[in-house]
């Protein structure tokens, strides 16, 4: 899919966003910026593999707030790495809420779970993409 200036923008900002972090998990993985052709019909469980290209397997939709959750709310306090770290997952769950007002979170597979934060953009659909480990 070539890009349009919409999409190009928000490509720049959502890796400069995510850059150096990794969605942990059993294992740490970083977020990459996807895009695919497809309309906000297509943001929805039963649809969204086939997007993704994972068509015929289950897509388990989770809130934006709950996919960061581990990342924002349950930091030590006294890890001042991880609560500059949280600072940082928060302004990235922010900048995805402000730019793609439909954003939406999806999770494909098990125990290797792929995860899409997904909305629509530029006359497409765009986000980030990570892989999350849950033995």
């Amino acid at each position: 899919m070539t890009e349009t200036p919409d999409v190009s923008a928000l490509r720049t900002e959502l890796e400069s966003a995510a850059q150096g972090l990794p969605y942990v998990s059993e294992a740490d993985y970083p977020f990459d910026f996807v895009s695919y052709p497809g309309t906000a019909a297509d943001l929805a469980p039963e649809r969204i593999g086939a997007v993704v290209g994972r068509p015929g397997e289950e897509a388990r939709e989770v809130t934006l707030e709950r996919f960061f959750q581990h990342h924002i709310e349950n930091v030590d306090p006294n890890d001042p790495v991880g609560v500059a770290a949280a600072g940082r997952y928060q302004a990235l769950r922010d900048h995805l809420r402000e730019r793609m007002p439909d954003v939406r979170v999806f999770r494909i597979g098990a125990p290797q779970v792929e995860c899409y934060l997904i909305g629509t953009a530029g006359g497409g659909l765009a986000g980030l993409h990570t892989t999350a480990i849950e033995t």
